[in-house]
């Protein structure tokens, strides 16, 4: 008696081929009877990866529409050795059985996976080798496969144990009813039992008509899963462990349902483009933006929150964030008037300046007449003097020659951490590179004071399938070119420091965040300011102008500053001479995390040296923050080119 096999959910695939090989066994081909999940890749179309949808064979995924290849049931990225990975530089992937590691822009072997007799395989936070997984069994599906125990449904309906020497399944033509779910849910809930013919090769075709389990929905009446009772929070289980049941919010729970079971929750970051519903409410890949219809004003509370949300930074991870400056305020020896003037000593205000003429932070749409958000519709501002007016040049410490009435010190654990307790000279101006040895280099000096500082302090919950972070800045100063590598080190200054456990719970990586906290500074050390011009990433500006006192730019990276006009930093031609300021264009900052943490971000950017009536308050400088998003890979730390 011909008899069709019944096989209960299994972690692999199995699939019973209607369409032989050459060598008699079977293909792997979309429309080919199957049973189980898992994935396989077909051997008839190139790059096809397959899954087992109701006992037929269908595409899961096209990976070679995304550049990827199929392997040992996945899509992965194969990368060629010595191929170009530029802006990925220590990440890894794979290059068949080879681990490959960006170093320098180009793909280098780091080690051969089957000289360990195991798999590259590429997971979320980067390629690693693995043991191979139990082959998938790509013969038809004979008795054999019936596990001790398992029941097998005959046309009659009668069970009957697995003849080991049966040539074929069936009878070609022949009908039976068929179940490929739990034995013990045909019949149950939604659940029923299909009908199979058999095939003129032998094999069962699809279980037509059956209805297999499905994700429960919760107090619906509905038995979607068929166990026998409608899911409530007090019976239905959490399958993944994610802290989350299919009645609690969780749509995902088991690896057929989506990539990362246990990344995909409620608790979860929407990330770009990956076909993902990651935080489960029911939109998949869908832009989140928060940054509409903001304000701010003289109320820095109300402020900050709105400047965070600017930059890209949205509920529910913002915790909180604070508008400040650098540090403790301080009192500053000042000129009462123009130079030559009585000094007096001035405390510094508390908060950043704010009124209805001088403003030192914005949410606008667009800053100047061109330079528009990089996502959303505004990004935040963060300026030593008026936002859309800087100032160059002041004989005396006003308001209109940019003093905006502030002095503060500078965060204490950025700056114990840099030589002789001093802002860090670039070492593209001949500055020492970064020294992760050196420590509370402040013991016994003076706090340092810096002017017009102005500290944007955000507080974010990580999302849990969140292992880094990364975000657009753009610094503009009217310092350049005059002061680029100043021997008196006239450089405003702008830092972006984090505080995050990574660097603790991952010691031994490849890619820590910097020791000093600081992801305002290039590969090279080189941090944010106008001395990133022989480093190449001061680009917004005009070739042919130099400073107030030369029309020779000696950089030559400038590429235009069209896109900055109207922002007070472009390049301005009076009575014959050009005098010409500039920005770096858009940068790249990021930084890595650990899931669920919470971290700590502070943007600051503030002014430094002396002038003729004491503190240097003149030749302002703005930072742009924008595009905030989390990532699921691990990043190189730092800043660079926006590619």
């Amino acid at each position: 008696m011909r008899r069709t096999v019944l096989l209960t959910l299994l972690p692999l695939l199995f699939f019973a081929a209607c369409t032989p090989t050459d060598e008699g066994g079977p293909v792997v081909q979309v429309g080919e009877a199957c049973s189980g999940t898992g994935t396989i890749c077909s051997d008839v179309a190139q790059d096809q990866l397959l899954r087992c949808d109701n006992g037929v064979l269908v595409v899961a995924e096209e990976c070679g529409a995304s550049g990827k290849a199929c392997q040992n049931g996945a899509c992965v990225a194969d990368e060629e050795v010595g191929g170009d990975c530029a802006g990925k530089d220590g990440q890894s992937a794979c290059s068949g059985s080879k681990l490959v590691v960006c170093t320098d822009s180009k793909w280098t072997e780091s080690k051969d996976c089957a000289t360990e007799d195991k798999l590259c395989v590429e997971e979320e936070g980067g390629a690693v080798c693995k043991d191979k997984p139990e082959e998938v069994d790509n013969t038809p599906p004979s008795d054999e496969t019936v596990g001790e125990g398992d029941a097998i449904i005959q046309p009659d309906g009668e069970e009957e144990t697995p003849d080991s020497d049966a040539e074929m399944q069936c009878t070609p033509f022949e009908t039976a009813p068929c179940y490929h779910g739990p034995s013990n849910s045909d019949g149950v809930g939604i659940c029923k039992s299909g009908l199979a013919t058999c095939g003129a090769s032998g094999y069962w075709g699809p279980c037509d008509g059956e209805v297999l389990p499905t994700a429960e929905i919760c107090n619906n009446g509905i038995d979607e899963n068929c166990d026998g009772e409608d899911g409530t929070e007090a019976n239905t289980d959490d399958y993944d462990g994610d802290g989350y049941t299919y009645c609690t919010g969780d749509c995902c729970e088991f690896d057929y349902e989506c990539p990362v079971p246990v990344m995909t929750n409620p608790d979860a970051a929407e990330i770009k483009s990956n076909s993902v519903d990651d935080n489960c409410n029911g939109k998949v890949d869908e832009t989140i933006s928060c940054d509409n219809g903001l304000t701010v004003s003289a109320d820095t509370a109300s402020s900050a929150i709105a400047l965070a949300k600017a930059a890209g930074m949205c509920d529910p991870w913002i915790l909180s964030a604070e508008l400040g400056l650098a540090g403790t305020p301080v009192t500053e020896q000042i000129a009462d008037g123009p130079e030559g003037s009585s000094t007096i000593s001035r405390p510094s205000l508390t908060k950043p300046y704010y009124d209805g003429s001088y403003k030192t932070y914005a949410v606008p749409p667009v800053f100047g007449q061109a330079l528009v958000a990089k996502e959303g519709a505004a990004l935040a501002v963060l300026s030593t003097g008026p936002w859309d007016s800087p100032t160059m040049d002041a004989a005396n410490a006003t308001l209109q020659g940019g003093d905006m009435k502030t002095a503060s010190t500078v965060p204490e654990d950025w700056i114990n951490r840099q030589p002789n307790c001093e802002v860090p000279k670039a070492p593209s101006c001949g500055g020492a590179d970064p020294d992760p040895n050196i420590q509370n280099s402040c013991a016994g000096k003076d706090p340092l004071a810096v002017q017009d500082p102005i500290m944007l302090t955000v507080k974010l919950k990580v999302p849990i399938n969140a292992v880094a972070f990364q975000m657009n800045t753009y610094f503009c100063s009217i310092e350049y070119p005059t002061t680029v590598c100043s021997s008196e080190n006239y450089n405003d200054f702008f830092i972006a420091l984090l505080d995050s456990t990574y660097n603790e719970v991952n010691p031994t990586s490849s890619n820590p965040n910097p020791f000093d906290k600081n992801l305002a500074k290039d590969e090279a050390g080189n941090p944010v300011g106008v001395d990133l011009a022989p480093a190449g990433l001061f680009k917004i500006c005009n070739p042919t102008c130099g400073g107030a006192l030369s029309n020779t730019n000696p950089y030559g990276v400038c590429t235009g500053d069209l896109e900055i006009v109207g922002t007070g930093f472009e390049s301005q031609t009076i009575m014959g001479m050009c005098s010409g300021h500039g920005c770096t264009g858009w940068l790249l900052t990021a930084g890595n995390v650990v899931p669920g943490e919470e971290i700590t971000l502070r943007f600051a950017v503030f002014e430094q040296g002396s002038v003729a009536y004491g503190p240097d308050h003149s030749w302002d400088s703005t930072i742009l923050l924008d595009n905030f998003e989390w990532l699921t890979k691990e990043t190189k730390p730092g800043t660079g080119a926006q590619e």
